[in-house]
């Protein structure tokens, strides 16, 4: 019989019978929100909840577009209040709650759920009011909660009927979802020994035991120390072998790929220190050490150590087997059996205990190599980093995994970069590309957004490696809840990264706990941190692959995000450095707030980011940002606010002008903001912006004059020396433009005199003074420039670039490093040309000019031409 079916957990979908409806996102939240209230909603409801009040013929369309779908009369019922009949994923679950009985379609549900990676109710469905984001959050709180509830339910029922592998899957969902649930551990621990892996067994207990110690400062239950003991005895799970010399070391690679210099590094230092290979889980740091140990090996023997989640007895008890040391273990008899294996090296591979390495490292001569792998930071150890590989030795080793020539892998760039060049994943990609007979562009379609998710063929996986997203969870389980917290909220942001500025206000947590928690994802080798030359922000960026995880995993609403963005520009609008990080991140939110059509909240905050001495105005606009700002500027009318929308107006002209070139757009927001400036009756600013629509009507090909002697008239009357000022300075750049230097010069320096007695006299806001006295200074920097007066000219541009680093303005720096490259490389001066055209680059490429960056890039091959001339 058909029915309308929806599927609520994960990304949504509306059947009736064998028919996918393809309805709106709004649609599906209605829908989604009178099944899961499970009764009939007033109008009234559901006015306030999917539209806000007073909505009311916005919910009338929407049900008169709903009762054209297919079988619409039978599901869609009553006119106020409105009834839907209909079933979903959920609603299979809370049955299986009810009854207590795992049925087929219940248990399709849960594994449905673990195979898809996210159990998030309306993923991907943005929540159209604060009202139904509230309400989403809480019912996603309540179905997480009985999501976990069931997969213990159902795989303890799977146990019970002998379907192993099933239950063992569920209880690893279960586990990465709510890593302190020790029942499912205890569970999971008896499936693998029922199914004959008692060393999956102790793997999981000993993960247990890791995770209780690090978040909780704990140990495992007596019931899970008792069920440990009758599986598994009183065996350790740590590993140790002694090879001899000839052997080949198990995990050694049969061939490696870029770490050549890395190689070389390690064998340079090893004699003298004790090396630890650092880095994020499965970059290669095992078979690094295994590479290190077969060369070794040619010389002795090599004593590997795995040490896992291992405390330090089940250490050295292996330790002793190994070498067979008698009696109790001390630090002479260690050294013995040492010397008497004739070992070479020692390798402690994958250690995750510090104090356990350091009661190793009592037992071991000093001159003894060490060498240790790890995904943390360990103290009193040479700390090699072992990052992802570069892209053609990625390309390289996809090509090796495949199986394939290299030529016939070409298009494999986007799929190296969707799993950041990183080494297990290539491996894994490649092995999905000979075993499905893929192509590069086929697994990156497969892949999409969710890198994380990739799984290893079944021949070769080991424990914790099963997918990206079990190397990933061994690493977060080790994480104290701060960090977790952290980990899981950078999800939530666009770029994977943050700075503690935004994170602090995304957590709304102090501001030490939030510094620790990003430390330790440093150390832990989940995150890297950085900083611009010059700039006391870190930035704390997370790999590729774990920012797909959390982005997965993330339970933040965007709204969170919104209002953390949001606030961050409120509280400081001057934090430029700050902003150099988190602008993705808060342009991103903007966007969010734009398509909620949240408009005080993205006015208010294009206004602290664009108008006057403003970030934009420092940096410039990306084509994201300039389409948010033109946003603004309508809204800003919409909402009446015509003093922003005039600043608006200006800032658009000034992208189009000076960042694209795109005169025609620049003066009809230049106009605008004139007619705009004459509604607020502000003579001044009208000024100013009437010189402004002079300046492009220059660029078009037009006579500005006339715009001038408007502008100057206006300016006289208001009397603001600003606009007088600014009226100067504008026939100056025209004049020059003109070729006329000495018009140039003339009215260049009395804007540079105008605009010095206003900073004296401190009767303006000074940012627009600086402007004004920047402008000036470029101008008549020209203008004694093309006069011949060379060392006058660059005494008034270093003034200029002065003022451009005193405002932390990067748009003027670039600017003003062009205009003396082009002096320098004009004067024969070649280097000091070099440097400065290479610094005017580097801005105007960090701010998206892309005309300044190709004219730029245009004098640097001239300049190239000219010494292979010389």
């Amino acid at each position: 019989m058909n029915q309308l079916e929806l599927t609520l957990l994960g990304t949504p979908e509306v059947r009736f019978g064998s028919d996918v409806l393809e309805l709106q996102n709004r649609h599906i939240a209605l829908l989604s929100f009178i099944l899961i209230q499970k009764r009939p909603c007033s109008r009234d409801e559901l006015i306030t909840m999917l539209w806000g009040t007073g909505k009311k013929s916005s919910l009338r369309t929407a049900l008169y577009k709903l009762r054209h779908y297919p079988g619409a009369d039978l599901w869609l019922q009553g006119d106020d209040p409105i009834t839907l009949v209909a079933t979903s994923d959920v609603t299979v679950l809370e049955t299986m709650q009810e009854t207590e009985v795992l049925s087929d379609a219940a248990l399709a549900v849960l594994e449905r759920i673990q195979s898809d990676g996210t159990s998030n109710l309306l993923h991907g469905i943005a929540a159209p009011t604060p009202a139904y984001a509230s309400w989403l959050e809480e019912q996603h709180n309540h179905i997480t909660a009985l999501v976990d509830e069931l997969l213990l339910t159902a795989a303890s029922e799977l146990h019970i009927s002998g379907r192993f592998a099933k239950a063992e899957v569920l209880l690893t969902q279960l586990i990465a979802r709510d890593p302190l649930r020790e029942a499912a551990y205890r569970l999971l621990m008896q499936v693998e020994a029922d199914s004959g892996k008692p060393g999956d067994a102790q793997q999981t207990f000993e993960r247990l035991r890791a995770t209780l110690r690090e978040q909780l400062d704990s140990e495992p239950s007596q019931e899970t120390l008792n069920l440990r003991r009758n599986l598994l005895g009183s065996g350790s799970g740590v590993r140790a072998v002694c090879l001899q010399m000839g052997e080949r070391i198990p995990a050694q690679a049969s061939q490696l790929f870029g770490r050549e210099g890395l190689l070389e590094h390690i064998h340079e230092h090893l004699q003298e220190n004790a090396i630890l290979l650092h880095g994020f889980g499965g970059v290669g740091k095992t078979a690094l050490a295994a590479e290190v140990g077969g060369h070794y090996l040619q010389q002795g023997n090599v004593l590997w150590l795995s040490a896992g989640f291992g405390n330090a007895t089940d250490v050295l008890n292996a330790f002793s087997q190994t070498l067979q040391v008698s009696g109790l273990l001390t630090v002479e008899n260690a050294h013995e059996a040492l010397a008497r294996e004739e070992i070479s090296l020692v390798i402690v591979d994958d250690v995750w205990s510090e104090s356990t390495l350091n009661r190793l490292r009592e037992h071991l001569p000093e001159d003894l190599p060490l060498l240790v792998t790890a995904r943390q930071r360990f103290k009193g150890l040479d700390r090699i980093d072992v990052s992802v590989l570069a892209r053609e030795d990625a390309k390289a080793l996809l090509a090796f995994a495949a199986e394939r020539d290299a030529d016939e892998l070409a298009s494999s760039d986007t799929l190296c970069a969707i799993v950041g060049d990183h080494p297990f994943a290539l491996r894994i990609a490649g092995a999905k590309l000979k075993n499905d007979a893929l192509t590069p562009k086929q697994l990156v379609a497969q892949l999409a957004d969710s890198p994380h998710q990739l799984k290893t063929p079944k021949g070769w996986r080991e424990a914790g490696k099963e997918s990206i997203s079990a190397l990933l969870q061994t690493s977060l389980d080790t994480l104290s809840d701060d960090a977790y917290e952290a980990f899981m909220a950078i999800g939530a942001l666009e770029s994977g990264s943050v700075s503690s500025a935004l994170l602090t206000r995304l957590l709304r947590r102090d501001v030490d706990k939030v510094d620790g928690a990003l430390i330790e994802l440093q150390t832990r080798a989940l995150a890297e941190r950085s900083a611009r030359p010059g700039s006391d922000v870190s930035e704390y960026h997370l790999h590729d692959l774990a920012h797909s995880f959390a982005k997965a995993n993330n339970i933040l609403r965007p709204r969170t995000v919104v209002v953390a963005c949001c606030n961050l520009v409120k509280d400081d609008p001057k934090a430029f450095d700050v902003f150099d990080v988190e602008i993705p991140n808060i342009i991103a939110a903007l966007e969010h707030a734009a398509e909620q059509e949240d408009k005080e909240t993205l006015t208010h905050t294009m206004a602290d980011l664009a108008i006057k001495d403003t970030y934009f105005g420092s940096r410039g606009h990306t084509p994201r940002s300039l389409v948010l700002l033109e946003t603004a500027l309508n809204w800003a009318k919409d909402l009446g606010w015509l003093d922003e929308a005039h600043y608006f107006a200006g800032r658009v002209g000034d992208a189009y002008r000076v960042q694209y070139h795109d005169y025609v757009k620049a003066l009809k927001a230049y106009t605008e903001s004139t007619k705009l400036a004459r509604l607020l009756h502000d003579s001044a600013r009208e000024a100013v912006l009437t010189c402004m629509c002079g300046i492009t009507n220059y660029h078009l090909g037009k006579d500005p004059s006339a715009d001038f002697e408007h502008a100057q008239g206006l300016a006289e009357e208001s009397g603001n020396k600003h606009a007088i000022g600014h009226v100067l300075q504008n026939r100056s750049y025209v004049a020059g433009l003109e070729e006329d230097w000495a018009a140039q010069a003339h009215f260049g320096k009395k804007a540079v005199k105008l605009a010095r007695d206003m900073l004296v006299n401190q009767t303006l806001n000074v940012s627009r003074a600086y402007a004004l006295l920047y402008s000036s200074l470029i101008n008549v920097g020209e203008a004694l420039r093309k006069l011949g007066e060379f060392e006058q000219a660059v005494t008034y541009r270093e003034e200029a670039l002065a003022i451009a680093v005193l405002r932390n303005n990067e748009l003027w720096q670039a600017k003003t490093h062009l205009e003396l490259g082009e002096m320098y490389l004009d004067n024969d001066q070649h280097i000091l040309a070099l440097n400065h055209l290479n610094q005017s680059l580097g801005f105007y490429k960090r701010n998206n000019a892309t005309a300044k960056t190709q004219e730029v890039q245009f004098l640097l091959e001239a300049l190239s031409s000219r010494r292979v001339d010389a």
